[in-house]
């Protein structure tokens, strides 16, 4: 009988809150790709996403469906032209965590095994490049892609360790609107990989605009150096 009440109060309860986070991430999916959202085009079902729209228009199209199906915690997308019948498209499965090989852990305590852990995922999270639609803070979409894999890859390290996020730009423009940009930038990531699973107490982000270069302001190739987001391994009682 208690089981059952938990189940039927969860259900009751529960529904609301998911369909308005899925609702939120899924609007923000299209409205990334550039995809207009006619009214009532995305409706949530518990877990389940119907789009809809005029014939032809890119809410019902493949593509659509696809970013909408590669929301975290969508298991259904249902794509439905006005004026047409309902078709189901398949949504992007998101795939199994990656592993992160730990230390063994050695007479010497534990603190040498967080220490390998901590330089593993550090390995993990470096040399990889963080793109924006220019002077915003909209991730492109191969930087969607990136994301997932660095968000399984912290999911799957040992939960002592957070992660630091930080932005950088180039020195053209207004040195103060370059710092808000980086600010918002890594708020933006960090937005990312919380929707992605990582638990948001183990990211911090912090926007350092054209302070910390990397190389000289002086080519195309040393400016694209410098706008760059990095991630640095810290303990989670650093991340906020």
């Amino acid at each position: 009988m208690a089981v059952a009440g938990l189940a039927w109060y969860t259900a009751v309860t529960a529904p609301p809150a998911i369909e308005q986070d899925l609702l939120l991430r899924a609007t923000a999916a299209l409205r990334d790709a550039g995809i207009e959202i006619p009214p009532d085009g995305i409706r949530i079902y518990g877990q389940t996403v119907t789009l809809s729209g005029p014939q032809g228009s890119l809410i019902v199209g493949e593509d659509a469906a696809r970013r909408v199906g590669a929301v975290w915690g969508v298991t259904e997308v249902t794509v439905l032209p006005w004026g047409g019948d309902a078709v189901p498209a398949k949504p992007v499965p998101l795939p199994e965590p990656l592993r992160i090989p730990t230390a063994k852990p050695s007479s010497a305590g534990s603190n040498n095994n967080d220490g390998s852990s901590s330089a593993q995922l550090q390995r993990e999270l470096t040399g990889h490049n963080i793109a924006f639609r220019g002077s915003t803070d909209v991730l492109l979409p191969e930087s969607r892609q990136t994301l997932d894999r660095l968000a399984r890859v912290i999911r799957a390290a040992p939960k002592a360790i957070g992660v630091e996020i930080a932005a950088h730009t180039d020195a053209d423009g207004d040195e103060a609107k370059n710092l808000a940009l980086s600010k918002r930038r890594a708020a933006a990531v960090r937005r990312y990989l919380i929707s992605r699973g990582v638990a948001q107490n183990r990211l911090t982000d912090a926007g350092y605009g054209q302070t910390k270069p990397v190389a000289p302001n002086d080519t195309d190739s040393n400016k694209a150096r410098n706008r760059r987001v990095e991630f640095h391994v810290l303990p989670t009682a650093a991340a906020r």
